[in-house]
């Protein structure tokens, strides 16, 4: 089993790597433990989804200039890095994909903004303009991300 956590970089004031992956694994004893298996520099990488039948994982950087990574997860614990594309707005926050994993949306909560992504059969994505993006404001508690109802439709909270 592999572990990802990501975490704010000092972009944002923070102190982590970006990515770091974690294998889990077992002592001659049965204990479990935490092994570290590779960092990956992305800044502030502070949402990551699974893909839900591949060994994929996609990431969004915060920040003004948000980013959106697809990688490959491997056995070993290693990252590797398919994608990086510029994520459509400002301060990405959230990210959603379609219950096949075949469309990726990401929010933003600094332009109030959602964008998606095609992705393809190799784990890479392009983005997908057009009466996908949605632009809306909101203000107050109660703004949240974009998620994928059964039927592959999106649908607010």
């Amino acid at each position: 089993m592999q572990v990802i956590i990501g975490g704010y970089t000092a972009e944002m004031d923070g102190g982590a790597a970006g990515l770091r992956s974690l294998v889990v694994g077992r002592d001659e004893h049965g204990a479990v433990h935490l092994d570290e298996a590779a960092d990956l520099a992305l800044t502030s990488p502070s949402y990551l989804i699974a893909h839900p039948d591949r060994p994929w994982l996609f990431a969004v950087t915060e920040g003004t200039r948000s980013l959106v990574h697809s990688l490959a997860l491997a056995a070993d614990g290693r990252l590797e890095q398919l994608t990086s594309r510029e994520s459509g707005g400002e301060v990405g926050c959230h990210l959603a994909l379609s219950p096949d994993g075949r469309y990726l949306v990401v929010a933003h909560y600094g332009s109030g903004s959602v964008s998606s992504f095609a992705v393809d059969n190799g784990g890479r994505f392009e983005r997908t303009p057009g009466p996908d993006d949605v632009r809306r404001q909101r203000s107050g508690r109660g703004a949240a991300g974009p998620i994928a109802s059964a039927s592959g439709r999106l649908r607010r909270r």
